[in-house]
């Protein structure tokens, strides 16, 4: 028999493994690993998606106010605004969705800010 922990380190051993990691071929090589190391590509993923998904909705609620401010202060990018305009509502987003993934919020704020930066361009 079995038991419960030892099945779980090993799905835990071979969904770390790279020979294990599907997103290591084709042209989003990276995109997954580098967001969340160590854990399963699927959860990876949908974690990327999750944070695609907040960014989108950032940007078109925020994304006209943003460039306005960018536009004032002279600014290049209208991500740099987004750290100036509402930091409290910008910092208990990046807590909030850091504790729901499970990630640091530093992890967070920078796949944010990087969505954002396409999107916002």
């Amino acid at each position: 028999l079995v038991s419960l922990r030892e099945m779980q380190g090993l799905a835990r051993l071979l969904n770390e493994a790279p020979e294990h990691d599907p997103s290591r071929f084709g042209p989003a090589k990276s995109a997954q690993r580098a967001l969340v190391p160590g854990v399963a590509p699927s959860v990876a993923q949908s974690a990327q998606m999750y944070l695609v998904n907040i960014a989108q909705s950032v940007a078109q609620h925020c994304g006209g106010r943003l460039r306005q401010l960018a536009a004032e202060h002279g600014e290049a990018s209208p991500v740099a605004a987004l750290l100036r305009w509402r930091p409290q509502e910008w910092e208990t987003l990046l807590v909030d969705t850091s504790r729901t993934l499970g990630l640091s919020r530093a992890v967070v704020q920078d796949a944010l800010l990087a969505q954002l930066g396409h999107l916002l361009h």
